[in-house]
C-alpha cells in the first residue's frame, strides 16, 4: 500500500486492512444504520453521492475530498450535477445509514472514503460504488477500488522492465501476505513471463532467503519484491547479482527512502504515481484553499469530473457499470485510469530508478492506455 494511501486510509479511522485482495458480499451486517441527511451542493437534475468523514477523527481528509469534488463540480458541472455529501464521521453505522439514503434517493453513482473496517458497512444496492480504497483492500460486492496499490505498480514495474529484458521472474514475496493476493499477484506477473516466488519470515536471514533464490537465478531477467521491508536490500546484496548485465531489480511504490539509500538498491526501477496532470487544479486549489491539494481531493475530483463528463456527453441514462468498464479509461488529475470488471482500476505510473539515494525519472507516465 502506498504512502499516501496510508496516510489517507489512517485518516479515515484506523489502517487496519486486511489486504486479502478479496472483494466482501455485504459486510458489517449486524451494524445498525444511523441516519443520515444529505448535504447537496448544485442544482443539477442529476445527483453524485460521497460519503466521508466531514466530522470526528477523519475529518482533514474528507473536508479535502470535498473542496476537490466542489471544485470538479464548478469545472465540469455545467449545471446538469448535484453532490450529495454524507457525512460518515468514521462510523461504520453511518456508512450504512448513508447507502440506505443513497438507495431511497435513486441515485446511480456514490463514492466512499472510508477505514478497511467501516468501509464493508458501505454498500448500497442500487448504485455504482467508488472506494477510495486499493484493490487490497477487502471492500463491499461489486465496488472499484479507485487507488493504486504496491501490487498494481509491481506488476507495472515488472512489464516495463520484461519489455526491455524479456524472461522469467523472481518474486519475493513477505509471508504475511494473504495467500488470495499471492495467487492474484503471480497471476498477474504470469501473464508476462514465467514467475518463480520466493517467499520468506522477519525470522529468517537475508543469507537463507537468498539461497533459496539461487538457483533460480541463470534464467531470471527480473528480481521484483512485493514487500518494502528494509530486509530487501539485504536479500539483494546476499543474492551477489552480478553488476553488469544482470536482471532488474523492481521495486513497488509503497518503497521509502530507508531503501532509496541503499546502496545495494541502486538503480532499482521503483514506479510512483502520476504527477504530469496535478497542475490543472493545483494552482487555483491552492489559491481557494490555502494549501496544496492532497491525493484525496484529486480522486474526488476525478470521481466527480467522470460522472460529469459521462453525463454531459451521453445523459444521466449512461451513468452505468457498463460506461465506465472502458478500454480506453479516462486522464484525470491523479493520472490515467481505466475501471476493469473484477473491480480493480488500473492506472499508469511513472517509472524511475534509485541513483545516489534519491529516485530520478526514466519514463513519464503514458497519457493513456
Amino acid at each position: 500500500m502506498s504512502g499516501l494511501t496510508l496516510t489517507l486510509l489512517a485518516a479515515l479511522g484506523g489502517c487496519q486492512s486486511s489486504n486479502t485482495g478479496e472483494v466482501l458480499d455485504i459486510g458489517a451486517q449486524n451494524v445498525t444504520a444511523v441516519p443520515v441527511d444529505a448535504d447537496i451542493v448544485g442544482e443539477g437534475a442529476v445527483k453524485i453521492a460521497i460519503a466521508a468523514p466531514l466530522s470526528g477523527s477523519g475529518a482533514g481528509t474528507g473536508k479535502a475530498i470535498r473542496q476537490g469534488a466542489e471544485m470538479a463540480l464548478e469545472d465540469l458541472g455545467a449545471g446538469k450535477l448535484a453532490l450529495a455529501f454524507y457525512d460518515s464521521a468514521g462510523s461504520a453505522g453511518r456508512l450504512k445509514g448513508a447507502s440506505e439514503a443513497i438507495d431511497s434517493a435513486g441515485i446511480p453513482i456514490a463514492a466512499v472514503a472510508a477505514g478497511p473496517q467501516a468501509l464493508t458497512a458501505f454498500a448500497p444496492a442500487s448504485a455504482i460504488t467508488i472506494a477510495m480504497v486499493p484493490d487490497d483492500v477487502r471492500r463491499p460486492q461489486g465496488s472499484f477500488a479507485f487507488l493504486p496499490s504496491a501490487s498494481d505498480s509491481l506488476v507495472y514495474g515488472v512489464r516495463f522492465a520484461l519489455t526491455a529484458k524479456p524472461g522469467s521472474v523472481l518474486l519475493f514475496i513477505p509471508a504475511d501476505m494473504p495467500a488470495p493476493a499471492v495467487k492474484a499477484l503471480q497471476r498477474r506477473i504470469g501473464a508476462f513471463g514465467t514467475v518463480t516466488p520466493i517467499s520468506y519470515r522477519p525470522s529468517q536471514t537475508s543469507a537463507q532467503i537468498a539461497d533459496r533464490a539461487r538457483p533460480h537465478l541463470a534464467k531470471t531477467s527480473v528480481v521484483a519484491f512485493a514487500g518494502n521491508e528494509a530486509k530487501i536490500a539485504q536479500i539483494v546484496k546476499a543474492l551477489n547479482l552480478p553488476a553488469a548485465n544482470g536482471p532488474a531489480i523492481v521495486g513497488n511504490i509503497d518503497w521509502t527512502g530507508a531503501l532509496f539509500a541503499s546502496a545495494e538498491l541502486q538503480g532499482a526501477l521503483v514506479p510512483s504515481a502520476d504527477t504530469g496532470n496535478h497542475g490543472v487544479i493545483a494552482g487555483r486549489y491552492s489559491k481557494k484553499y490555502g494549501a496544496e491539494p492532497p491525493a484525496s481531493a484529486l480522486y474526488a475530483y476525478d470521481f466527480v469530473a467522470v460522472a460529469a463528463g459521462i453525463v454531459r456527453s451521453r445523459g444521466a441514462e449512461a451513468l452505468n457499470r457498463q460506461t465506465l468498464v472502458t478500454d480506453a479509461g479516462f486522464r484525470g488529475t491523479s493520472g490515467s485510469f481505466r475501471f476493469r470488471p473484477d473491480g480493480r482500476t488500473e492506472r499508469l505510473f511513472a517509472m524511475n530508478f534509485i541513483d545516489g539515494g534519491q529516485l530520478k525519472p526514466l519514463k513519464a507516465a503514458p497519457e493513456g492506455f
